[in-house]
């Protein structure tokens, strides 16, 4: 009987030493925790956006919350969110050629690349929190489509967790307890949103890198003033560069142009001139372009079709309209001739 339980006892010491080894020889080949480059990277792209107001607050250090006030060029101005800013930079490109004059009414509240938080109630702790902090360099115009899926190893690389993280911000703070796991892998194929292409599926952290290498060069540091759809639509003349229904018929609007007016009426140049109408409205957070027209041969495109708008450039409208129980699936680009 103990030469029995000897041998049983000698059995399971074995299988657990070649478990074991199995487990080394099995490191996921896409780590973060020994990838440093691209979790930097990823860090870049998660971080709280900090340059979006740097023609307010003069620092890519932090971005100022909202609600708060500022007096542009001798003009007070609430600021509530990002639309605003239009507002701001209305007042300093009116002012032509003279120097423009940005002052923050304090107290406000400011948030750092890493999502700290600080208060602060003088121009003095503003322009001392500037001077201490190192300006980032962010790659806000990409991002993950949440949730996305990790997996967490132990010391023996034995798969131990697999969780979803729903938030940027909290993938940003993820991302920076790496060094407390020996494996964390993202639970691929992962989506993944870049400028222009819209979502991409990245299946590996070499797909995922490459992605980002990619783009960067769209996102920099700068940012431009904010495009106001409205004031857009009424510059120039604008044509359809693209339109899709079930199949390509761009052509069927070839010498049409379309001149939007302040008093939301539009003409039609054609063969036989015509005229229509636009408004546009936010709903649900989205910009929406409505379009009708008397021409029937303009159907497709109104009358009053609810396009929404997913690309907008100082040249270009993006507008999309999703399917419904007696509607194919819609696709219009206008593009300003």
């Amino acid at each position: 009987m103990k030469r029995l339980l000897i041998l049983i006892a000698t059995c399971f010491l074995t299988l657990s030493c070649e478990t074991e080894e199995t487990a080394v020889s099995n490191v996921p080949q896409d780590n973060l925790v020994t990838n440093s480059a691209l979790k930097g990277k990823l860090l870049r792209v998660l971080q709280s956006p900090t340059t979006v107001d740097n023609f307010i607050d003069g620092s890519g250090c932090f971005a100022v919350q909202f609600p708060y006030t500022v007096v542009a060029n001798g003009q007070q101005v609430n600021l509530t969110s990002e639309a605003d800013y239009a507002e701001v930079y209305s007042i300093l490109n009116a002012n032509g050629s003279n120097a423009d004059v940005v002052t923050l009414q304090f107290p406000v509240t400011v948030t750092y690349a890493d999502y700290t938080e600080a208060t602060l109630n003088t121009q003095a702790q503003f322009d001392a929190a500037v001077s201490n902090c190192t300006e980032s360099t962010e790659l806000s115009c990409m991002d993950f489509t949440y949730p996305v899926g990790i997996k967490t190893y132990n010391s023996s690389y034995q798969l131990a967790e697999s969780f979803d993280i729903s938030t940027k911000e909290a993938l940003y703070g993820f991302l920076n307890t790496l060094e407390t796991y020996d494996a964390v892998v993202f639970d691929y194929p992962v989506v993944f949103n870049v400028p222009d292409a819209g979502a991409v599926a990245a299946a590996d952290n070499q797909a995922l890198e490459q992605q980002i290498d990619m783009y960067a060069p769209q996102c920099g540091s700068a940012v431009s003033p904010p495009v106001v759809l409205e004031e857009v639509l009424v510059q120039d003349t604008w044509y359809v560069s693209y339109y899709f229904s079930i199949t390509d018929q761009t052509s069927d609007y070839q010498g049409y142009g379309f001149t939007f007016a302040n008093d939301n009426t539009i003409a039609v140049n054609a063969g036989t001139p015509s005229f229509g109408i636009w408004a546009v409205n936010e709903i649900d957070g989205q910009t929406k372009l409505g379009l009708a027209f008397i021409d029937p041969a303009l159907a497709a495109i109104g009358p009053m079709q609810a396009w929404t708008v997913t690309g907008l450039t100082d040249t270009e409208i993006v507008l999309h309209i999703d399917s419904t129980g007696t509607e194919p699936e819609r696709y219009l680009t206008l593009t300003k001739n």
